[in-house]
């Protein structure tokens, strides 16, 4: 028997349900609420007194799909109506600052933009995952090519391969979806990094 009350006294018994399991489910809880949960055993036609498992609180409404391609796209948005001020700061602080742009206004967006992004993908996905995918592409686009669109290029098929290979290597070696991404997009860096220093090596040696 398991009962499940917002009172500590489980004077309001919100469920209180049979099962021939060890896992017993609760249903229809609300979300950001504390509950209060004590179980009693069965065995035969005695039972055991109630348990007190202490007190666990719900989490806060679940984010949907569809909420977060709105928050997404409207970010995408605000980031093309101000790309410019964006790529100036992005790529030449000082510039910006001679063309008098106001600096720390335009940081205090983008950052805050970037926090909303973050929180919401850390939410889903988690801390290594979310800032795996957030840096090594990036660093590895940034040591094979120069220009923005080919960064970008370069950046998203890095992802899209990485990806690829944590998720097959998942499949096949039966291991955890997440952790295998993070090692795939580690190896990609670490490639293009040794690669990169390779390249370096032979140029200086040419000359």
């Amino acid at each position: 028997l398991l009962r499940v009350s917002t009172a500590a006294t489980l004077s309001g018994t919100v469920v209180s349900s049979d099962t021939t399991n060890i896992l017993g489910v609760v249903e229809g809880l609300f979300p950001n609420t504390t509950y209060y949960a004590k179980a009693l055993a069965y065995i035969g036609s005695s039972s055991s007194s109630l348990t007190n498992f202490g007190s666990t609180s719900t989490l806060a409404n679940a984010v949907t799909g569809a909420m977060v391609a709105g928050i997404f796209a409207l970010i995408g948005l605000v980031h093309y109506l101000c790309r410019r001020p964006f790529l100036a700061l992005s790529f030449d602080h000082e510039r910006a600052r001679v063309d008098k742009l106001n600096v720390l206004l335009w940081d205090f967006l983008f950052y805050a933009l970037f926090g909303v992004v973050v929180t919401i993908i850390v939410h889903l996905f988690g801390v290594l995952l979310t800032f795996s995918f957030l840096i090594s592409p990036a660093v590895c686009a940034n040591l094979l090519v120069r220009t923005l669109v080919a960064q970008l290029a370069v950046g998203w098929v890095i992802a899209a391969l990485a990806s690829g290979v944590g998720m097959v290597a998942s499949y096949q070696l039966d291991l955890p979806t997440g952790a295998a991404l993070v090692v795939a997009l580690g190896l990609a860096l670490l490639l293009v990094g040794a690669g990169n220093v390779l390249r370096r090596h032979y140029r200086a040696a040419a000359h």
